[in-house]
């Protein structure tokens, strides 16, 4: 007994010799630092990290920075793993809680911290500013490696699309992906235009009015036509009667830093053209029409559309229509709210939460159905860039004006995230759906990129402008952030075809 109880203090001196060992010699990474002067090597490497980014992807920049003693990863992209983190297919959306409900951005806020910072360096010198930003997505940043994401992210690129497309029709199934809210998802319509393979034929139709691809950017982009649907068919082209050339005006692989940050600055006007509110009906669409499929029903206000403060609405009843049918989209996206809020300035404060929940309700049926059928995702909104209303107001009426901005500004700032929660603690998180909330934390960072480049006198820069970065709209994601949704969705869809036995998130779930 006395030989045990010696073993036992001795087993627990070496435990703690250990840890002091590793306290003592322990050497936390220094934090990240934004110097406005930087050394001419320092300089002279980030210029090759990014020439070799901008040619040869991150894969190369990662075996450069190796090769220069500076990584820009831990992990070799290219090397494989034999990690059970490719089984994980939910956990790539839904941030682990614990069970929690965060109705504030307190905790994502600590995670956006994790993440790399897309603005490399700023400075302002007299009367110019100057920045240096990395010219591709967060997540090709990260190599697919997000830190509170336990497995790994596969960057797709838009032959891998096709090659998905194809390996699923291979196998019988149709390629349909469908956002269901409001302009956020016809923001990621229009993201996705930049994804799709040239060698599929596509016809655009916005509701039952079949329109050219132009009139279809010009509606998505910048929305004057509010059709009940947004539908984009691609199929397989006939190769006996088309060539399968890109199309010079597809531009969808981004490749320099001119692409990245000009490719969805479309040239498209507010064209005039018929369209129409009536949907595209399933009945009207073949199933022999289309490879892929992306959708969008416009549903600002769940089972609704028209103004949140109108008394007569139109209903949605999309969602009741691809409940009856056999073949439904492969992932649906339901995200919206944002239009509600608009209810706090002219009428209560509760009112906004209370006629959610009571506009949800008719459609958490529906939702429930599809949701054992396919993945339904809840997208957490965008959040508000409040700085945008940062400006100099001068004379007697500043503070009057200061105080109505700033109602105006906390009715999102504070309520978007309470309005994700609110819905789905009261009435989407016993219907089967899966919360999306893993890019919130990039939509803060961008947030925090944009605000430095406004502190530093850039807000008049077309970075900042621009629709990649979009710091200057208040309500929607940067295009960066689309760039990396679309990605996770494409690994929902495409791992288990693609890379059935790697690490890759999903890739072990059909």
């Amino acid at each position: 007994m006395a030989n045990l109880s010696g073993q036992i203090k001795g087993a627990a001196y070496c435990l703690l010799l250990y840890f002091l060992v590793v306290i003592v010699f322990y050497k936390p990474s220094p934090p990240p630092s934004h110097v406005l002067e930087k050394s001419v090597d320092s300089r002279v490497l980030e210029e090759r990290l990014m020439s070799v980014a901008r040619r040869g992807g991150i894969a190369a920049a990662w075996q450069e920075g190796q090769a220069s003693g500076v990584a820009l990863s831990k992990e070799d992209p290219s090397k494989g793993s034999s990690s059970l983190q490719g089984q994980q297919c939910q956990a790539m959306f839904t941030v682990e809680k614990d069970g929690e409900i965060w109705p504030d951005d307190g905790p994502y806020t600590k995670l956006s911290d994790q993440l790399p910072s897309l603005l490399i360096s700023w400075a302002r010198e007299n009367s110019s500013a100057t920045a240096s930003v990395y010219p591709a997505t967060r997540l090709s940043f990260l190599n697919g490696s997000v830190p509170y994401v336990p497995c790994k992210i596969r960057q797709y690129d838009v032959p891998d699309l096709s090659s998905c497309s194809a390996a699923r029709s291979s196998r019988g199934k149709k390629t349909w992906i469908a956002f269901v809210g409001d302009s956020n998802g016809r923001q990621k319509v229009h993201s996705f235009v930049y994804f799709l393979p040239p060698d599929l034929e596509y016809t655009f139709f916005l509701g039952e009015q079949k329109v050219t691809r132009e009139e279809f950017l010009a509606s998505v982009a910048h929305h004057r036509h509010r059709p009940l649907t947004f539908d984009i068919l691609g199929r397989r082209r006939n190769d006996s009667n088309h060539t399968t050339e890109r199309d010079p005006t597809h531009n969808p692989v981004l490749t320099t830093d001119e692409d990245i940050f000009s490719a969805f600055e479309e040239p498209y006007d507010h064209l005039a053209f018929n369209s129409t509110l009536f949907p595209l009906h399933e009945s009207d669409v073949p199933l022999e029409s289309y490879e892929l499929r992306v959708t969008l029903v416009w549903a600002p206000l769940a089972s609704a559309v028209l103004s949140p403060l109108a008394e007569e609405r139109m209903r949605v009843d999309k969602l009741k229509e691809w409940e009856k049918q056999e073949v439904i989209p492969d992932v649906i996206v339901v995200g919206f709210g944002t239009w509600m809020m608009l209810m706090k300035k002219f009428k209560d404060e509760l009112v906004p939460y209370t006629e959610a929940e009571s506009l949800v309700r008719p459609i958490v049926a529906q939702l429930t159905h599809l949701a054992a059928r396919t993945p339904v995702l809840w997208w957490h909104q965008s959040r508000y860039r409040w700085f945008n209303f940062e400006n100099n107001i001068a004379g007697e009426e500043k503070e009057a004006l200061l105080w109505h901005k700033k109602v105006d500004i906390n009715q999102f700032s504070d309520g978007i995230p309470f309005m994700d929660a609110w819905l789905w603690l009261t009435s989407l998180r016993g219907t089967g759906m899966w919360q999306w909330d893993s890019t919130v934390p990039f939509n803060l960072a961008n947030h925090r990129e944009c605000l430095r480049l406004r502190s530093s006198g850039l807000a008049e820069e077309n970075i900042y402008y621009g629709k990649w970065w979009n710091c200057q709209d208040v309500h929607h994601s940067s295009y960066e952030t689309n760039a990396d949704e679309i990605q996770m969705l494409l690994n929902l869809l495409c791992n288990p075809y693609l890379a059935p036995e790697s690490r890759y998130c999903c890739s072990g779930v059909q």
